[in-house]
C-alpha cells in the first residue's frame, strides 16, 4: 500500500508564495510513489492551472473570514461588526506578536491539527512535511509527532521565524523562548532540511547534526529552451517578485531605473506589496517611456515576462542570511542577472553562475557605467542549462526529493 505523506504548506498559490512553488516542485517529482495531502493553513487559494492535486485542504481562519465576509456587506450594522472586528484583530496581532510564539496563527495552529487528526483517521499518515514560514505549519507536526511517535516527522525551513521578531517590542523575551520552542522542534522531528545561507544562523543554537541536512531550494529547471527576448527593440530588464517591510524594499530598485532613465533600456516591473505609491510617482515622474509596472500577475503572465527579459534583476533581503530563492529561478533561464546586495555573504560568484554582476544597493549610482555595459555586453548571453545544473546542483527538485525519499524509506539517517 503507497504511504500517505502530508505536506503543511503556507500556500499552493506560487503567485502569493515562493514556498509554495517550492512544494509544488517537489510534488511532481513524489506524487507517483505516495499518496500526497497538502494543507495550508490561513486563506489561501489554488489559483495555478499548471498543477492540480486532488488531497488539498484549505485550513482558513475562521475568525478573519467572518470579518471580511462582514466588510463586504451593505448592511450598515454588520459592516460595524466587520470594522469592530478588523480593529480588535489589529490590537490582538500587536499584542501576540511581541509576547506570544504563537502570534496571531494560534487559530491557524488549532485548525491544522484537527485537519490532521480528520485525516489521519481517514489514513494513517506515514511522514508529515512541514514547510516554514509560516511557523504554526511547524507547531502543527510537532504536535502530532507527540501524540504518534512513529509517524516520520521532516522540517524544511525557507524561512526562519525567530529572525522574524526583530523590531518587535518585547524581542529579547520573545527570542529566547522561539529559540527555545524551535529546538525542541527540530530535536524530535526526525530529519532537519535546512538552506545552506541559514546553517550557521545566530538562532541555530540546536546543533545535532545527525538530524539536521543542508540542502537548497528546488527551483533549477531547465527553461532555457524557449526564450523570445530575440528581436527586442530595446534591452528588456525584469523584476518579478515580492516587496515586504523589514525583508525586501524597492528602493534600490527604483534608484538603478532612475540612474539607467533615457538609455536603450526597457525596465519591465511585476511585483506584489504594499508600494503602489512609491512606483506610482516612479510612473509618472521623469517622462519616462520606458517603464512597463505590473500588480500581481498571474503565473502565466509572470512566465511570459521571465522568456521575454534580456537580463533579471535580482533584489536581496535585508536579511544578511536570507538569500531570496528567486534568484535560481532566474537561473533556470540562463539569462544574466544583476544582483543587487546588501551584505558580503549575498554576492554571487561567477562559479555559482556566470554570467553574474553583482552591486551594493548603495554604489548604483557610483558604478552606474559598468552596470550598464555589464547589460549592453551580455544581454544577448546565455549559459547552457546542463552548466548551470552541474554548478548548483542541490537547488534542483531532484535532489531534494531523492533526500526526502531517503528519510522516508529509512534510507538516509
Amino acid at each position: 500500500m503507497r504511504q500517505h505523506i502530508t505536506f503543511i504548506s503556507s500556500s499552493l498559490n506560487p503567485i502569493e508564495s515562493q514556498n509554495a512553488q517550492a512544494v509544488i516542485n517537489i510534488i511532481n517529482k513524489v506524487e507517483s510513489l505516495y499518496d500526497i495531502t497538502v494543507i495550508c493553513p490561513g486563506k489561501n487559494k489554488l489559483i495555478t492551472k499548471s498543477y492540480t492535486i486532488m488531497n488539498y485542504y484549505n485550513v482558513y481562519n475562521v475568525v478573519l473570514n467572518f470579518q471580511k465576509r462582514c466588510l463586504k456587506s451593505n448592511i450598515y450594522i454588520i459592516k460595524f461588526v466587520g470594522t469592530f472586528i478588523k480593529m480588535v484583530l489589529k490590537i490582538y496581532r500587536f499584542i501576540m506578536a511581541n509576547l506570544s510564539i504563537y502570534s496571531y496563527s494560534f487559530f491557524d495552529y488549532i485548525s491544522v491539527r484537527k485537519k490532521l487528526k480528520v485525516l489521519h483517521r481517514k489514513k494513517p499518515i506515514h511522514t508529515i512535511i512541514s514547510i516554514s514560514f509560516p511557523f504554526v505549519n511547524f507547531q502543527a507536526g510537532y504536535f502530532f509527532k507527540k501524540k504518534y511517535p512513529a509517524i516520520q516527522f521532516i522540517t524544511y525551513s525557507l524561512d526562519i521565524y525567530s529572525e522574524r521578531i526583530r523590531g518587535y517590542i518585547f524581542n529579547r523575551h520573545l527570542f529566547t523562548r522561539i529559540v527555545s520552542k524551535e529546538n525542541k522542534i527540530y530535536e524530535l522531528a526526525n530529519m532537519n532540511l535546512v538552506k545552506e545561507d541559514f546553517q550557521n544562523s545566530r538562532e541555530n543554537k540546536w546543533n545535532n547534526k545527525k538530524k539536521q541536512k543542508v540542502v537548497g531550494v528546488p527551483f533549477l529547471t531547465d527553461r532555457t529552451k524557449k526564450d523570445t527576448s530575440i528581436g527586442n527593440l530595446l534591452i528588456k530588464l525584469v523584476y518579478a517578485g515580492t516587496f515586504q517591510k523589514g525583508v525586501r524594499v524597492p528602493g534600490p530598485l527604483i534608484k538603478l531605473i532612475k540612474e539607467l532613465n533615457n538609455t536603450n533600456i526597457l525596465f519591465e516591473i511585476a511585483y506584489r506589496g504594499k508600494f503602489d505609491k512609491q512606483f506610482n510617482q516612479l510612473d509618472n515622474t521623469n517622462n519616462n517611456q520606458n517603464i512597463v509596472i505590473h500588480k500581481e500577475l498571474n503565473r502565466e503572465a509572470v512566465d511570459d515576462l521571465y522568456y521575454s527579459a534580456n537580463v533579471f534583476i535580482n533584489i536581496s533581503n535585508l536579511d544578511i542570511k536570507q538569500t531570496p530563492s528567486k534568484i535560481f529561478e532566474y537561473m533556470s533561464f540562463g539569462k544574466p542577472i544583476l544582483n543587487i546586495v546588501y551584505h558580503e555573504s549575498q554576492i554571487i560568484n561567477e562559479k555559482t553562475y556566470q554570467l553574474i554582476y553583482n552591486v551594493f544597493h548603495d554604489k548604483i549610482c557610483e558604478e552606474r557605467d559598468e552596470i550598464l555595459t555589464f547589460i549592453t555586453n551580455s544581454a544577448n548571453k546565455r549559459m547552457n542549462f546542463d552548466k548551470i545544473n552541474e554548478m548548483n546542483n542541490k537547488n534542483t527538485a531532484e535532489y531534494l526529493s531523492e533526500i526526502i525519499n531517503g528519510i522516508i524509506q529509512g534510507i538516509l539517517k
